[in-house]
Formats: structure tokens, sequence, C-alpha cells
């Protein structure tokens, strides 16, 4: 089974977490395989369950059987259905969900190459649709741009329908203020081709176009914008455009659209060919009339070999018309007080500061969180890239520092990072991340599992440490994000055909 992080451990010996609610899911699903568990989120980013996927036996050559399990944010059973997917050799699966429009949300499936081993490039993403209404799913589908084409593979081969169309639509769900449907975002296989891509759809429910936002009328190889991501509040969509120029980027625009008409709200330049710097947009936030931009900032854009070098932090304040009320960059050398940096965000030994997450609060505060790591080295031997602490850089709403905590953590395993997850709390007055680390234990004389959960709310930091013991050997437990205020847990042992997950406390 892959998961990206995980505890050989399973009962929690801590007054901080306390027990709430539980799920056997080896009663429900019996010795399935699990493959694939993804939080459900409503549109507010609030949580609303989670799907567990399981993959059954094959069903003639091409196809395989799987079914879900859908829990609401209590661990409650919701629905659990049936489906049969393609599946061919020298391909993979990777399923993803989007989130609830209207008691209905996405099952996207992405088609990876495969030779057995290693996972290749995706060819398509295809959707099909769950009804938590009536616990009915959809037949398998893609956008080709102007329609919705329903997949069927008996007649359909991969090649007509993830090879032959040189351009490549992602769906969207979307629900606000007034409107509920899908945008349609279009892209090409060829980077230096998406000049070629000219608009962004917004589709209802009933799959009848409303709006068309209209871009790269006049574009060129040469100069051509690209949809890098988009975030979504109250009537408003904000665009992160990149700037090219064939396959370098040489800026970056931000759009507001009016998403009840598709009409253009502003258009704000964050950086240009030209400019002094160059910057990574790591998170967008609209709090009431402000619009807040915040990331790390690097060499200007002509000089692309230096863009890995981490330069500092900056903010950016619009208001509603995409009127600038506030910039400013900070570099390293302002937390310096705080901790051994250079100007290039390396922090001595070997380790560089690796991104994990950037906050923005409703005060307009941010913050940015980091994992200190050490890369791969060949030289005359080979020295695995390895993983330590966990810092946390604050600053006010004008960008001034508040404080550094570094966060003291064991040396990680060979390529691995203890960073699990992390979610707002409080209305957007703080935020919650947690971490794996272990621990070396005097009296069973090995290394135990302990869940770091750190607070960060209304600017006040506060760590616990949570150690967790298992009943039996060889038990594994996997903290996974839950509703606000909670966390996860699940626990699983294969040969004692245990399986269970439990809802657990966290109290701040």
């Amino acid at each position: 089974m892959k998961f990206k992080y995980f505890f050989t451990v399973a009962f929690i010996l801590s007054t901080f977490l306390a027990k709430a609610q539980m799920s056997d899911l080896a009663e429900i699903m019996g010795d399935k395989k699990l493959i694939n568990q993804s939080n459900i989120y409503n549109m507010d980013n609030s949580l609303y369950g989670m799907m567990l996927l399981y993959s059954g036996e094959k069903v003639g050559k091409k196809q395989r059987r799987y079914e879900y399990l859908i829990l609401d944010k209590n661990l409650n059973k919701i629905a659990k259905n049936e489906f049969l997917q393609r599946s061919r050799l020298f391909s993979e699966t990777i399923f993803h969900v989007s989130k609830i429009i209207d008691d209905n949300f996405f099952l996207n499936i992405d088609y990876h190459t495969t030779d057995g081993i290693y996972l290749g490039p995706m060819v398509l993403r295809s959707y099909r649709k769950i009804s938590l209404k009536n616990n009915k799913i959809s037949n398998e589908f893609i956008s080709k741009g102007e329609e919705l084409y329903t997949i069927d593979w008996e007649r359909d081969s991969m090649i007509k329908v993830a090879y032959n169309p040189k351009k490549r639509y992602q769906i969207i769900p979307l629900k606000v203020a007034t409107v509920s449907g899908y945008l349609i975002v279009g892209s090409t296989k060829k980077s230096s081709n998406n000049y070629s891509v000219k608009a962004l759809r917004f589709y209802d429910k009933m799959d009848n176009l409303q709006w068309t936002f209209s871009y790269n009328e006049d574009a060129i190889k040469k100069d051509f914008k690209k949809i890098e991501s988009i975030y979504t509040k109250d009537d408003l969509a904000v665009v992160r455009f990149n700037n090219y120029n064939k396959n370098n980027i040489i800026g970056v625009t931000i759009i507001g659209i009016d998403l009840a008409t598709g009409k253009r709200k502003f258009e704000y330049e964050l950086d240009n060919e030209d400019s002094e710097f160059s910057h990574k947009v790591n998170t967008i936030r609209k709090y009431g009339d402000k619009i807040y931009l915040a990331g790390l900032y690097y060499p200007g854009n002509k000089n692309r070999s230096e863009f890995e070098k981490k330069l500092g932090v900056y903010k950016v304040t619009l208001d509603l018309s995409g009127k600038e009320l506030f910039k400013k960059h900070l570099p390293w050398s302002t937390v310096s007080s705080y901790i051994d940096i250079n100007k290039y965000a390396k922090v001595g030994k070997g380790y560089r500061l690796s991104d994990r997450d950037f906050f923005i609060f409703k005060d307009g505060s941010i913050s940015y969180l980091s994992e200190k790591y050490k890369p791969k080295k060949e030289i005359f031997v080979y020295i695995a890239s390895r993983s330590t602490d966990m810092v946390l850089m604050n600053f006010t709403s004008d960008l001034k520092v508040k404080d550094v905590k570094t966060i003291k953590k064991a040396r990680s395993k060979e390529n691995h990072y203890d960073y699990l997850f992390s979610q707002y709390v409080k209305e957007g007055a703080g935020c919650v991340f947690f971490f794996q680390d272990f621990k070396r234990d005097k009296e069973k004389k090995d290394r135990i599992g302990v869940l770091g959960i750190n607070k960060y709310i209304h600017s006040e930091y506060a760590f616990e440490e949570v150690p967790i013991y298992s009943k039996k050997n060889n038990y594994t437990i996997y903290p996974m994000l839950a509703k606000e205020g909670y966390i996860i847990l699940r626990e699983y042992n294969e040969d004692d055909k245990y399986d269970q997950i439990r809802l657990e406390k966290v109290n701040y």
C-alpha cells in the first residue's frame, strides 16, 4: 500500500487528544485493498468527509472493479458503491476528488504510463461525477473544450481519446454566492503551444455555457499567457497567469474575474521581464475588500539561471479594483538574528530551507513554514538527502518580523520529509500544522513514533508532542487531516485484518 507518511504506532497515551469516534473499515469493507484516501471539501474549504477507494478483481482484459466508501466528517458511513474502470498493462490510474457542488463531486482519474516500477507522465485526465444524494456514479467523461465527451473504452482507444487532441482541458467545479457549475481550463501538450489556448469558460450545472473569458487574443509563440492557478472567494476569481516567451517565464499577471458575468474586474502585473525580482505566488487569500498575495521572491526574470536562489519573502495587498495598496520585499538578513541563514536561504551544515506552506491570516499577517533539507551528494561516496527541523517565520501585516520558531525534530530517513499537512482555524485567525518524528525511548530501547502538533493562533505559538504506542507489534497508524480541531488516525495491520479509523480532538 502506498502512503506518503506513516507511523508504526497505535494507541495514544496522552490527554491532549480525546477519543471522539471510530469506524471499523475491516468490518465495512472486509479484506479489500485500499488504494486511495482523499478528503472531500465543501466550496468554502471546510471538510465534508472522505472517500476511501478499494480495488477489486479484473473484469475481462480491459477493466477492473473498484469500490468506494464515503464517510462524513464525523466518520459516519454515507455511501458505498462499485464501478468498473479501464485497467491495462503499462498504465496506472491515480484518483483524487474535487470539491462538492450541489451534493455532487468529481472523481478525477489521471492515467499515467508506467514501466511496471516507475510512474511515467500523465497522458489523460478523465472524470466521473458522484452524487451524494442518490449514491450514483456517472460514466467516464472528458472535456473537449466546447462539449463534454463520454468515453466508451469498448469503442474508444487511448490514442483517440488522449493522444490525438492537441489541447487538454481541466474541469474545476465551482459554487459561489450567485453561480454554480464548473470552469473549463485549457492547456496544450507542448508548453510553447499554449499561445493557442485563448479562453476560460464557465458552464452551469446543466452543462450550458454561461460565459467565456478571452485572453491570448493576439498571442504568438514568443508572447503568450498560461493559467497557472485560480483562487475563488465570494463572486470573484483571482487568476494567476504566467507570461511566457516560448518555454521561458518572463512575468506574472493577476487578473480578477467576476464569476457571475465573466467580466474582467482588474489586471495587476506582479512582475515582468524587466523587473528587479521575480515572484513565486505561494498563496492567495481574500478577506473582506482586500486581496493578499504572498510568497518567495527571486532574481529578476532576465536572470533565469539564478532563479533557484531564494532571496526572501514578499507580500502584496490589492483592493477589489486591483489597485496596489501595499508591496514589500523582505530579505533573509532581516531574520538572521533568529536563525543562522545566508542570503539564499541556506541554514548551515549543508541544509537549506525547503518550502512547506505559506499562510495569510485575516488580519493581513503572514507566516512561512519550511523544513531544513540537505540534498543528496555523490562525490566520492553517496550521501542520502535528509531533512531535519521545521522553521516557522511570522510577520506582521506590514511585513515586519514578529519572530522565528525553530521546531526541533530528529533527522529524517533517506529522501523523506516529516511535514504532514496543515489547516486554517478560527476563520482564518490561525493555523495548525502537523509533522511526524521519532524519539528514542529509554525503557523500550527503541525509537517511538511521535506526532508534532503545532498551533499558531492570534500570533501565539504552542506545540504539543504526542507519543503513540502500539498495543501489538507491527501495527501501523496513518495520520490524516480531519475537520477543524480534529485529526484522523487510521490504525492498520494486514495480517490481523485490523483496519480502524478514529477521530481525535485537538485542543486549542
